[in-house]
């Protein structure tokens, strides 16, 4: 019985954690640009945007933590252009909703990159093919 039940507390901790949620490919957070032009550029599809978890009792909200950014949302879509390396996979961005301006799920938004996870500008496209190559974060 005892086994039984310690099992059951694993599972539940384990589904509570979201240690059976959805895989995600790429995970990225938001930096202001602060003069810096992306090293990469991809072109998402969006796919949701939710209010990003302040943790419990709203802790990550305390502008004392580095994270703390003024209304966070996750961006969640899919990579269509930009890295063949990335070409389809899932992506979670975490940014302050200002940034991402009016853009809803089903929308394409180009994301220029710092690194592996760091988001610097985002802005609204219509084509997943669009040339990006003379866009710089300065211009927005």
């Amino acid at each position: 019985m005892l086994k039984n039940f310690s099992a059951t507390l694993i599972l539940i901790f384990t589904l509570l954690s979201g240690g059976c949620a959805m895989a995600t490919d790429l995970t990225m957070n938001w930096e202001w640009p602060a003069d810096r032009e992306p090293t990469d550029k991809l072109i998402i599809s969006v796919e949701g945007i939710n209010k990003h978890s302040s943790g419990w009792f709203g802790l990550k909200k305390s502008p004392s933590f580095v994270e703390a950014m003024p209304d966070p949302v996750d961006l969640t879509g899919k990579v269509l252009s930009g890295s063949d390396l990335l070409s389809q996979k899932s992506i979670v961005i975490t940014l302050p909703k200002l940034e991402l301006g009016e853009v809803s799920a089903g929308e394409l938004l180009a994301v220029g990159v710092i690194g592996d996870k760091t988001c610097i500008c985002v802005r609204k496209v219509t084509d997943k093919d669009e040339d990006l190559s003379e866009w710089k974060c300065s211009q927005d």
